[in-house]
């Protein structure tokens, strides 16, 4: 369908959004940023005269996004396509989203009909209806609550067992802990209170204290944006022919010396591969003991930590802010990274589980692969060792990779 460029040491897709130069001006305006998941939703909007829209270059909504955003509006509206691929997307981009949360800032998903995006609705319907369901869009706090309730009760019913109340209210602490706004935490406490019929004051029990972000916070953060995009694009389409020429040679940066053309392409390491799937489906873990990877790289070791930290959990963690609690914050960035690269699309349960058996096996296998090589140089090879890779050639009617 198209090629995904990789993550360069110039070139950030987790912290760009194809159309935010063009969209500045009418999200300020509106106060308010749509974020679609393709281009020609971009393009197809501002045809219809609605130029508040951005797009991602290919990947999920990042921490990243949502930072850059709130920093332009007060509101954020997520428009993902009906399929079950967008019902994911839309939960990343909660999950993401939901750390940088304020208070007075708002966060809402558009979900079209299945058989829609943006442009083909507004082909379809026209500008008025996409303007009617974009008023209709579920708040965050809906989309959240729904989606709990009908992980713990499928038909979405009430919940009835004292195990289905005890299961949504820890389904949602995670969130309740990442959560930095102290108004909209109180409220949406009082919302899973209602609806597991626990006290509000056991909820609260273990919630970490809250560092609200002050206005002045906020003013300075807009301004950076500001200075940043005014920065960051000395584009030669842009008319700079009423700037004083002080002023554009003070923005103008050195000359790249020595560049490289035709860089190949980063290959994603099987380990991060793993973390990748891990962090879509982090019940994959328990089908592989941390014990079993080798500390051959660094995203081997990082992957270890992350299946120990799931594994060593009091509750299997169900989605990837739960794995995040979990892990030294340390490590955050280093997983942040290994979550944007080389991600064309998201896979459901079944592609996933039958991806992630394959991984554990050809992990076990390049580990075997990579001793074998070691105690070879040494001159002394191991037979159980030896055994089990050609055992592993045979099988596969193929050759052994160097």
């Amino acid at each position: 369908k198209y090629l995904n460029s990789p993550e360069t040491p110039v070139f950030h897709k987790g912290r760009e959004l194809y159309g935010l130069w063009q969209a500045q001006k009418a999200i300020r305006a509106h106060n308010r940023v749509l974020i679609v998941e393709g281009y020609m939703d971009v393009v197809a909007l501002h045809q219809y005269g609605v130029e508040n829209v951005v797009a991602t270059l290919g990947t999920a909504t990042t921490e990243q996004h949502i930072t850059r955003l709130f920093r332009l509006a007060d509101e954020v509206v997520f428009s993902f396509d009906g399929d079950k691929a967008g019902q994911r997307a839309a939960w990343r981009a909660l999950e993401n989203a939901f750390a940088h949360l304020q208070d007075g800032k708002q966060v809402r998903f558009l979900f079209l009909p299945q058989e829609h995006d943006p442009d083909s609705y507004l082909r379809e319907h026209g500008l008025v209806a996409f303007e009617a369901a974009l008023r209709e869009a579920d708040t965050l706090s809906q989309y959240w609550l729904r989606t709990l309730l009908k992980q713990v009760s499928p038909e979405g019913e009430p919940l009835h067992t004292v195990e289905q109340k005890a299961a949504f209210a820890a389904a949602a602490k995670p969130y309740l802990e990442s959560l930095n706004a102290p108004l909209l935490r109180a409220a949406l406490v009082s919302e899973v209170a209602q609806a597991s019929g626990l006290p509000e004051e056991l909820l609260q029990q273990d919630l970490p204290p809250i560092t609200p972000v002050s206005s002045m916070q906020v003013a300075a953060s807009r301004s950076a944006v500001e200075v940043d995009h005014a920065q960051a694009n000395d584009a030669p389409y842009f008319d700079t022919s009423n700037i004083p020429a002080s002023q554009t040679q003070a923005r103008r940066r050195p000359p790249i010396l020595g560049r490289v053309r035709n860089q190949p392409r980063t290959v994603l390491s099987l380990p991060a591969q793993m973390l990748q799937m891990l962090l879509q489906d982090p019940l994959l873990a328990v089908k592989f003991e941390p014990e079993k990877v080798q500390e051959l790289s660094t995203d081997a070791l990082l992957l270890k930590q992350v299946l120990s930290s799931i594994h060593h959990a009091s509750e299997i963690p169900k989605h990837a802010a739960a794995v995040r609690a979990l892990l030294d914050p340390a490590i955050h960035e280093a997983l942040s990274e290994i979550e944007l690269r080389d991600i064309d699309h998201e896979l459901d349960k079944a592609e996933l589980e039958s991806k992630w058996t394959a991984a554990c096996k050809q992990l076990l296998l390049q580990q075997d692969r990579a001793l074998y090589e070691q105690q070879l140089a040494q001159g002394q090879v191991d037979t159980a060792l030896f055994e089990r890779l050609f055992s592993h050639k045979r099988n596969s009617a193929g050759t052994l990779e160097n």
